[in-house]
């Protein structure tokens, strides 16, 4: 059974985390992501299943999930 997370993910990382597309992040970002990534994931037996942005939007979010103060997504994020 996957573990449901909620989580306010930076809104500029959607197109990387939802679609692979990382053509508008810079290397810090991509580092960032990745690193939030495996930080779920960490035991080195668990993947992320399924990973989708729900309606809730945050113009300006000082706590995302990895990165500087911005504007956040609420996702919801299956790891198994």
């Amino acid at each position: 059974m996957a573990e449901r997370l909620i989580c306010s993910v930076p809104e500029y990382a959607l197109p990387y985390l939802v679609n692979g597309d990382g053509d508008s992040l810079t290397e810090e970002d991509l580092a960032n992501v990745e690193k939030w990534k495996n930080e779920l994931t960490d035991d080195g037996k668990k993947t992320i299943v399924r990973f989708s942005a729900t309606d809730d939007r945050n113009e300006f979010n000082g706590n995302p999930a990895f990165g500087l103060a911005c504007a956040t997504v609420e996702c919801i994020v299956d790891v198994k």
